[in-house]
């Protein structure tokens, strides 16, 4: 059989795979995808996806991507997020519409497989899987936490009560809403830095155009007071409710000792608070004076 062109359709060259690049939570994506791949995201993810150049990276990796329809179910997944386990060098992450498997090439670069269920749910799941997967092995942690940008950096608000945390950064203008509810932080540039992750929150603070903040301080939201107070939490009383905060982690025993290195690391160098907080009052100008103290 001839194209149009008169040339035989056999060596006229087919190609089955859609390249994508662009940078997500730090990460420098190179995605390679089976074109029955549809890439359609939900818009707190869209926003997370950005032009390479446009922001600075950690690591990169190069991630093909296929889709499965009938991925094997997991009999007892621990949370609703994707989670990964170390294998020597093989990192695996899994999820009810991901299974992937990441291995480091050479310094700060990686290789993945994914397979993924169609829809935004298996993409996504594939996205947030990867790079908070890197980010831990190299040395950070992912932390569920709402993030606000005060004079170019981060400071993160934690709690037991998610509902808490999100009223806390509705208070706290003239505040810009960094992250809604998850954060990657990674050791670069000799500070830790804290990279935006998605998540879907209601709030009323404009959005911050930056998705990696320098991190200036960490904040334990404490509901309940009548004047609103910030005081510094002692290094030894740190690491146990940062340790409650850990999102998405290794799910081997063997990591935990590792997870616990890296939270001390970040309570010796990160102001940690406790914000005694009137629910309703503001505290935009409190938690902005957490700033200096931390970066100081």
């Amino acid at each position: 059989m001839q194209s149009v062109d008169g040339s035989p359709r056999s060596v006229i060259p087919r190609t089955r795979t859609a390249r994508r690049q662009f940078v997500f939570g730090g990460v420098a994506f190179e995605v390679l995808a089976d074109k029955t791949l549809r890439w359609e995201l939900p818009a707190d993810y869209e926003r997370h996806v950005i032009e390479p150049g446009s922001t600075a990276v950690f690591a990169d990796v190069i991630c093909s991507v296929s889709v499965e329809r009938g991925l094997p179910p997991i009999a007892a997944l621990p949370c609703d997020v994707p989670c990964f386990r170390r294998c020597q060098e093989r990192t695996e992450i899994f999820s009810a519409d991901v299974r992937a498997d990441l291995s480091r090439v050479a310094a700060s670069r990686y290789a993945a497989a994914a397979r993924v269920t169609p829809g935004t749910e298996g993409l996504s799941a594939m996205l947030l899987g990867v790079a908070s997967a890197i980010a831990t092995v190299e040395g950070g942690v992912c932390l569920r936490a709402a993030g606000l940008e005060f004079a170019g950096h981060a400071v993160l608000l934690l709690g037991p009560n998610a509902a808490d945390v999100a009223a806390a950064a509705n208070a706290s203008a003239p505040a810009q809403l960094f992250c809604a509810q998850r954060v990657n932080l990674v050791w670069q540039t000799e500070r830790w830095i804290a990279q935006s992750l998605p998540g879907r929150a209601t709030s009323s603070l404009p959005a911050s155009s930056q998705l990696s903040l320098p991190l200036a301080a960490v904040v334990r939201v404490m509901p309940g007071a009548k004047t609103p107070k910030l005081t510094p939490i002692d290094v030894s009383a740190r690491g146990l409710w940062l340790q409650h905060a850990v999102e998405l982690s290794d799910a081997t025993a063997d990591a935990e000792q590792a997870r616990a290195e890296r939270i001390t690391r970040i309570c010796h160098a990160i102001g940690m608070f406790e914000l005694h907080w009137a629910t309703g009052k503001p505290i935009g100008a409190l938690l902005r004076s957490a700033v200096p103290t931390a970066t100081g």
